[in-house]
């Protein structure tokens, strides 16, 4: 539920991502040191290529709560040497480091928090 996002994922071996929901902050961090394996991933023409994993990333996960005064409580800090990585996709994108951001707006966010029963409201929904 964090609506306010930034990345930073580079063409191999670092990830980053960062998020933010009102008090709350979260942290992952993902690295590795392997050249991954690469795996063929379904396209229109076939499968191919196009992505790169390991499972000998090291991962590091921090959620966290700020105060008021600006005082940080830490409600997790994990570490595991051995996640899974992966970048990739039919995109020639993954020639550079990847940094991006998005922040839904407050009216947004309400729409998305509204507890809305959807089988009274399925006939509503093509193909649903």
């Amino acid at each position: 539920p964090f609506p306010d996002v930034e990345w930073e994922v580079a063409p191999w071996g670092s990830w980053r991502v960062s998020g933010r929901f009102e008090d709350m902050r979260v942290t992952i961090d993902a690295s590795c040191n392997d050249d991954g394996v690469r795996v063929r991933c379904p396209t229109q023409l076939g499968m191919l290529p196009y992505s790169r994993e390991t499972f000998q990333g090291e991962l590091h996960i921090q959620l966290w709560r700020v105060t008021a005064n600006g005082d940080r409580i830490v409600i997790a800090d994990q570490r595991s040497r051995q996640a899974a990585l992966e970048v990739g996709g039919e995109s020639k994108a993954w020639t550079k480091t990847w940094r991006c951001s998005c922040s839904v707006s407050q009216l947004n966010r309400r729409i998305l928090a509204a507890n809305v029963p959807l089988d009274r409201v399925a006939y509503l929904l093509p193909g649903y």
